[in-house]
C-alpha cells in the first residue's frame, strides 16, 4: 500500500483530511520532520488560514527544502486549499515568498466581479490554457 504523508506545520485541518482518507481505507502518516517525510511515497500539504503565517510555520519545520526537492524529483504532492497556494511563487495575501514549485502568483479576486471575499462555495470556471486536470 502507498504510504501517504500528511504534513503537519500547525496550519492544516488534519482531522478533516484524515477522516476523508479513513473513508477510503487509506492510512495517513503525520509528517512533521525530515525522518517521517523520507519514509513516504506521496505527500499532502493541507492549509487553513493566511499565507504569511503558514509560510512562517512551514519554515519552522525545516521541511521547505525537502518539499521542494520532493516535487523537483517528480514525487506526488497534493496541496489542499492554502496548502495549494503555498506551492506557488507568491500571493497577494502576503509579503513572503511561497515554495515556488508551481510558477505563478496567487491573485486576489477582482473587486469588480462582485464576488464575496472570502469566496466560499461554487463558481463557474473557464479554461484559458490546456490543463491535464480538465481532460
Amino acid at each position: 500500500m502507498t504510504k501517504i504523508g500528511l504534513i503537519d506545520y500547525g496550519m492544516g485541518n488534519l482531522f478533516s483530511v484524515q477522516q476523508a482518507f479513513k473513508s477510503l481505507k487509506q492510512p495517513l502518516d503525520i509528517v512533521s520532520d525530515l525522518n517521517s517525510l523520507k519514509s513516504c511515497d506521496a505527500l499532502i500539504l493541507p492549509g487553513v488560514g493566511a499565507f504569511d503565517p503558514a509560510m512562517i510555520n512551514l519554515q519552522n519545520t525545516d521541511l521547505i527544502h525537502s518539499i521542494i526537492d520532493w516535487v523537483n524529483n517528480g514525487k506526488p504532492l497534493l496541496g489542499i486549499c492554502l496548502g495549494l497556494q503555498l506551492l506557488f511563487e507568491d500571493s497577494d495575501e502576503g509579503a513572503l515568498k511561497g515554495l515556488g514549485v508551481i510558477k505563478g502568483q496567487i491573485r486576489r479576486l477582482p473587486k469588480e466581479k462582485g464576488e464575496r471575499i472570502p469566496h466560499i462555495g461554487w463558481s463557474p470556471i473557464s479554461k484559458t490554457n490546456e490543463c491535464p486536470i480538465f481532460k
